[in-house]
């Protein structure tokens, strides 16, 4: 069996989890304690990558918005996920398939076509992220902020 073949197995049991090139280097200056220096450790607001990718997640799906990955480099591979996170997206990936007028409960079984989804949600939720969490230099209270008013917004629901 060539090695080729090898990888392919292996990255369909555990694919990457891929984002944009342009979101790259954020996700590592938040959410990647292992490449930091002592200094640079007081801006990780994220103990995983996967949670920050999560947060992605939720936010586009609530967005309602998808955007293709053009340019995209992986970060973490399907097995980072936990259960919780991993019920989550399979969570998004059946609602999205529903909106679509799609009934097809299979996709449970495909990693990839979940991943498309999500990552293109994730997209589309690091985008909008950035843009309110990078208003100010103060990231810690627009996250603040960003977090309350998701609670105020589902309070006066």
């Amino acid at each position: 069996m060539s090695t080729k073949s090898k990888i392919s197995r292996q990255d369909a049991k555990n694919p990457p989890v891929m984002v944009s090139m342009q979101h790259h280097n954020k996700y590592n200056l938040y959410a990647n304690p292992q490449d930091k220096n002592p200094e640079q450790k007081e801006k990780i607001y994220f103990d995983r990558m996967v949670d920050l990718f999560m947060l992605a997640v939720v936010h586009g799906f609530k967005l309602g918005i998808r955007k293709p990955l053009k340019n995209s480099k992986d970060i973490f591979k399907w097995s980072n996920f936990d259960e919780p996170d991993r019920l989550i997206i399979q969570g998004i990936a059946l609602l999205d398939n529903n909106k679509e007028g799609i009934d097809n409960p299979d996709i449970l079984n495909s990693k990839s076509e979940i991943l498309q989804i999500v990552q293109e949600y994730a997209n589309a939720g690091f985008d909008d992220l950035m843009v309110n969490l990078e208003a100010s230099t103060d990231f810690e209270r627009n996250f603040m902020y960003l977090l309350t008013d998701e609670l105020e917004e589902k309070d006066n629901k």
